[in-house]
């Protein structure tokens, strides 16, 4: 029984090395370190640089709704509302002296809707907005 666990166990994890590939999430195999998110998420792996880089990005928040109600015996409603909202992110890496490396990360999320006339839920929100930026450092040293 307990062989039969440790060939299954083995296996699993032979697998999920196997189709891991470049981007090994939740395999267990150690983090890549191929542009400056790992400024963000893996400070250590700052180290393998030798030069300053930097990761900019654009995302989108795009949302879809539809509304749709009735109070009591009432006239009926349906809204359709879209929008977008743009935050930016970024990530730096920059080796410094003596095996110190500085890293900086700008991350971001949000969405934001404008509700149209007349849309069920129009005595409650009319319109929101909502983004949140963090900003942080990080700083790592090579051992050798």
């Amino acid at each position: 029984m307990v062989r039969q666990l440790l060939l299954v166990l083995c296996g699993l994890a032979i697998a999920g090395a196997a189709v891991a590939g470049p981007y090994p999430a939740l395999s267990g195999i150690t983090a890549a370190a191929d542009n400056a998110g790992v400024a963000g998420n893996n400070p250590a792996a700052m180290t393998r640089f030798d030069s300053r880089n930097t990761q900019v990005e654009l995302l989108g928040f795009f949302s879809d709704n539809t509304w749709q109600g009735q109070v009591g015996s009432g006239p009926s409603f349906t809204s359709n509302d879209t929008s977008t909202t743009i935050i930016p992110s970024g990530n730096m890496v920059m080796p410094l002296k003596n095996g110190w490396f500085f890293g900086f990360t700008i991350l971001g999320s949000g969405s934001s809707d404008d509700y149209p006339d007349g849309w069920p839920g129009r005595y409650f929100i009319e319109e929101y907005s909502l983004v949140f930026l963090s900003a942080y450092p990080s700083l790592a040293r090579k051992v050798k």
